[in-house]
């Protein structure tokens, strides 16, 4: 059994590692845990601010042994790393497709067809780096490219900033992505609309910075319209915004953290929110009032999404490894999957579902993606190969739902389907990639 492969918890992985803790202490100036060899070289390299949050530590810091969370991780009787696996991880260096190669002979410039479809993640340079930059690949240099074949830079337009991106979207019709991060802070970024095809690519263009959380922000979507983004975040807070002049309108309270947000992208009627507070929220898209409560989760909804057909039925799930599907005539839960996340009852991370309706995509904690059929509800396929827990997926449009992405903390992964039996494609390797999100642009 390789580290964390039992699937384990959030709070018991060193979020600098992504690893099981061995030796957990308490960071004073942030209130967060980690592993002590990764904590102390972070402060080694001279480093005052939070690896997590980015707020200054202040002067008195110190490490604080963390017996609770030392305890129960012992309970889980999961194989825990060794200290090679540790060191290898805090000393591993960032992805290839950031620092190689010099920068190429000049070409001639080109306009991007509108029609073409990309593929957005969010990268660290390093471990112990706050930097994080955003990353552009054509979806059919992943999608169509042989198997474990290397991703060029060529082809990306990177933007880099101080802060951890933890959502991101695109806006097809505007050309532009927007950005949630830990500094809770709401990005708009702009894609050029030519580009020399040099080694040293044209950069992202960030048209908006607006400060509209004071939490972290956990997770935003956009409407069919493309006029609103609705984002929220830890202060228990959904922020709607004005695409046109990126102006809030409207700020709705919920009970806890708001984890996970899925716009009706039919006929744009309402939105769903999930959070701590185990509940599915309905939201009238016009009034901004709250329509309906689902409630049947018995932990942290981390994720959902709306059928993208009918707008008829809306998946959600979580912590609780249970996968619900929910009618928005009826008003009640039509399935519920118990122990969805594998045989352990691990979290589930991220869904998707594909654009004929047809195919549901989870990302398990437990490394795994897995596939069901909607129709009858069965489960097609478990897709191993991930390191890590499955943090965000998408089906890429262009390609008849035959193509998906996922990432974990150390990876960017192609999936293709043929004869119906899904293989791995292609893999961006790094140690880097720490945002959970992705989207496609058409």
């Amino acid at each position: 059994m390789t580290p964390n492969e039992a699937g384990v918890a959030d709070g018991f992985v060193c979020p600098i590692t992504c690893l099981t803790m061995v030796d957990p202490v308490m960071l004073t100036g942030d209130g967060h845990t980690y592993e002590r060899y990764a904590i102390e070289e972070w402060l080694r390299r001279g480093n005052r601010t939070s690896p997590l949050a980015g707020s200054d530590l202040g002067s008195n810091v110190q490490l604080v042994p963390n017996h609770a969370v030392r305890k129960a991780i012992a309970e889980l009787k999961v194989e825990l790393p060794s200290k090679s696996d540790i060191e290898e991880a805090c000393g591993h260096k960032a992805a290839d497709i950031l620092d190689k190669g010099e920068p190429g002979p000049s070409k001639t410039a080109r306009v991007y067809n509108e029609d073409e479809t990309y593929i957005f993640a969010s990268l660290r340079r390093s471990l112990y780096s706050l930097d994080a930059t955003v990353c552009v690949w054509k979806a059919k240099q992943l999608c169509l490219s042989k198997a474990n074949s290397c991703t060029s830079v060529d082809s990306t337009w990177p933007n880099t900033m101080k802060a951890q991106i933890t959502c991101m979207k695109a806006c097809g019709r505007s050309r532009a992505i927007v950005s949630g991060s830990r500094d809770n802070i709401l990005r708009v970024w702009e894609l050029p609309s030519s580009v020399e095809e040099t080694a040293s690519p044209a950069h992202l263009r960030e048209v908006a910075a607006l400060q509209c959380h004071s939490d972290w922000i956990n997770c935003l979507d956009v409407n069919c319209a493309e006029e609103v983004v609705v984002t929220g975040g830890r202060d228990s807070r959904i922020r709607v915004w004005d695409t046109l002049k990126w102006t809030c309108n409207h700020t709705l309270r919920t009970d806890d953290y708001v984890n996970c947000l899925a716009f009706d992208r039919v006929k744009d009627g309402f939105f769903v929110s999930g959070g701590n507070d185990w509940k599915l929220l309905v939201w009238d898209s016009k009034t901004m009032q709250q329509s309906h409560e689902f409630s049947g989760h018995t932990y942290a909804i981390k994720c959902c999404a709306v059928d993208p057909v009918s707008a008829s039925w809306i998946l959600s799930s979580g912590d609780d490894s249970k996968l619900c599907v929910w009618s928005t005539k009826s008003k009640n839960c039509e399935v519920e999957i118990e122990g969805a996340g594998g045989g352990y009852n691990e979290s589930i991370n991220c869904c998707a579902i594909s654009s004929d309706g047809r195919t549901v995509a989870c990302g398990l904690a437990n490394h795994r993606l897995a596939l069901w059929d909607t129709r009858m509800w069965k489960l097609l396929q478990n897709l191993d190969g991930h390191k890590a827990g499955v943090e965000d997926l998408c089906f890429v449009r262009g390609f008849g739902d035959k193509k998906l992405v996922s990432v974990d903390g150390r990876s960017l992964k192609t999936w293709s389907c043929s004869s119906n039996d899904w293989s791995c494609q292609h893999t961006v390797s790094a140690n880097a990639i720490a945002c959970c999100e992705m989207s496609t642009l058409v």
